[in-house]
């Protein structure tokens, strides 16, 4: 099944992130990621804080941020399917304008996660 994902530049002040927020039961799940997502163009791996749930209402949302928190600007958007889930691996394809391949979200031992790019298998 296929679901909406989108990336939110947010700037607040001084302090600049990217918002990473993926479609899944009626809700955005968000991950706060300190790198331009750009980065992952390059084959880097970019740490992900998870953060609470968004509405629906913010994949298309670009403005203000309610409570003086910044503002955020769409950079990317588009479908992504989940390939492989467990407790410590989340793998997607996305399929977007700027954002295209098979990305794992990872969780370590410390509990940590990171977001990164792995090369596809079994396609043509």
């Amino acid at each position: 099944m296929r679901n909406r994902y989108v990336i939110l530049r947010h700037r607040a002040g001084q302090d600049l992130h990217w918002d990473l927020m993926l479609e899944r039961e009626g809700a955005l799940k968000t991950f706060r990621l300190k790198e331009d997502p750009k980065a992952l163009l390059e084959g880097k791996w970019i740490a992900a804080e998870p953060i609470q749930d968004h509405e629906l209402r913010f994949l298309t949302y670009e403005g203000s941020v309610q409570g003086g928190k910044g503002s955020v600007v769409r950079e990317a958007q588009g479908d992504y399917e989940t390939l492989r889930q467990d407790a410590n691996l989340w793998e997607v394809r996305m399929q977007g304008a700027s954002l295209k391949g098979v990305f794992q979200m990872k969780e370590d031992k410390e509990g940590l996660q990171t977001f990164g790019p792995v090369a596809e298998r079994g396609t043509s």
